[in-house]
């Protein structure tokens, strides 16, 4: 399998008569390649684990009146869910 570039044309490749299939992604050490090399993947996993973060603390959000110690709450959750899974995914990349 092969990656193909936008720019070639979808000819068929072949390597010594037989014809090799191309692909859109693949994983590498651990990571998804894929053609448009986006990050949505990983902001979906980071999205959720901040809104599990939030989940975990939420019935004390929810006794608390005052709205900045909330929003205090909900960035110190969330904050530090996305830095353990940031950890988690450089120790992936090693």
């Amino acid at each position: 399998m092969f990656m193909r570039i936008g720019s070639v044309p979808d000819a068929p490749f072949t390597l010594n008569g037989t014809n090799i299939s191309d692909c859109f992604s693949y994983v590498y050490l651990g990571r998804e390649v894929n053609m448009v090399n986006d990050l949505a993947l990983k902001l979906v996993r980071r999205e959720s684990a901040a809104w599990g973060a939030s989940e975990n603390i939420e019935g004390v959000m929810k006794k608390t009146e005052i709205i900045r110690l909330r929003a205090h709450l909900f960035d110190t959750a969330a904050f530090t869910a996305l830095l353990r899974l940031k950890d988690l995914d450089s120790s992936k990349a090693v």
